[in-house]
């Protein structure tokens, strides 16, 4: 049964690189201005992503945390995952960045209106009650 199989030769494993040219006919190969792509991702989705950062589309969490906190509430980071629509896991080292660059300060420590525990309720820093 196995003696059906084609001989196994070193030259299948040898380096493969696809043979495909992207759509400009340049491969980055050729083009030593441009790093090797480690992901299939087209060079227009890759422009399309660049002009949206330059238009200042994307933020980080931690500008949304801040933006959140301008409005003058104090907020728990739970109160602010789920402003922003993500697990406080996600939340936490933002927090602590921002935090640690003296832009937001622990306003108080209270009860956590959602699971009854102290927290740190947070707000941006010089900003009055």
């Amino acid at each position: 049964m196995l003696s059906n199989l084609p001989p196994h030769s070193e030259s299948n494993f040898e380096n493969h690189e696809d043979t495909k040219k992207p759509a400009n006919g340049v491969s980055s190969s050729q083009n030593p201005t441009r790093k090797q792509k480690k992901t299939k991702v087209a060079d227009t989705s890759v422009l399309s992503y660049k002009e949206e950062l330059a238009k200042g589309r994307f933020t980080t969490l931690a500008e949304q945390t801040k933006q959140l906190l301008a409005a003058g509430k104090a907020l728990t980071s739970r109160q602010i995952s789920n402003a922003l629509g993500v697990e406080r896991s996600s939340i936490t080292a933002p927090i602590k960045q921002l935090e640690t660059a003296g832009e937001i300060v622990i306003a108080y420590l209270a009860k956590c209106p959602t699971k009854g525990k102290k927290v740190r309720h947070y707000k941006l820093a010089g900003q009055h009650d």
